[in-house]
């Protein structure tokens, strides 16, 4: 596999891992907004690993 596409692999796991526990440490109740504002920029690169990976793997066919 191709080293580049790898390295992304590994950082959407990290994303991953990082989301879930923002996800767990969101209290119930009156959340506060940079708590959901650090949520979606972690979401949002995310979403921007997952569309660079997919480029990634589409080049090398």
């Amino acid at each position: 596999m191709n080293p580049d596409c790898e390295r992304l692999e590994d950082e959407i796991r990290r994303l991953e891992a990082e989301i879930e526990e923002q996800k767990r440490r969101l209290p119930p109740h009156s959340v506060k907004p940079a708590m959901l504002m650090e949520l979606e920029e972690l979401e949002a690169r995310l979403d921007e690993f997952r569309a660079e990976l997919a480029r990634c793997r589409s080049s090398r066919t």
